[in-house]
């Protein structure tokens, strides 16, 4: 009888070392799809939100449709943005979600005037 005992004791601690096992599992698969999926979706939330609130009155930026404007005024309270798009007579103005800017739009680089070497290799041969 004690040897019965001693067998389904050894039973019983073999069934809860295979018992933490699918337990072990189920944690390193919660944690994999948090890091591989939740976390960096709240990282990009928060970059996105950061950059909604770097921009101020005057700047040129873009929306997430690709609508490029300058920023007229800015609503605190309603979250609202009115942009101005378009040049001379066809400005245009839109009001946008504060969350709806993507960003600021790009600076423009200022191209160098190309030189003519031909039209004033020319124009001195011409007088002759």
């Amino acid at each position: 009888m004690h040897q019965l005992l001693h067998v389904l004791a050894a039973e019983a601690t073999t069934k809860k070392q295979q018992s933490l096992l699918p337990t072990i599992i189920m944690m390193a698969i919660f944690a994999g799809v948090y890091f591989f999926f939740l976390r960096p979706k709240r990282q990009a939330l928060k970059k996105a939100q950061a950059v909604t609130k770097t921009f101020d009155i005057g700047d040129e930026v873009i929306t997430i449709g690709g609508l490029v404007g300058t920023v007229l005024i800015i609503d605190e309270e309603e979250g609202r943005v009115l942009l101005s798009t378009g040049l001379g007579e066809t400005q245009t103005h839109v009001m946008f979600l504060r969350q709806a800017i993507k960003g600021r739009a790009p600076v423009k680089k200022e191209a160098t005037p190309a030189i003519e070497q031909g039209s004033e290799d020319n124009s001195g041969d011409s007088e002759q």
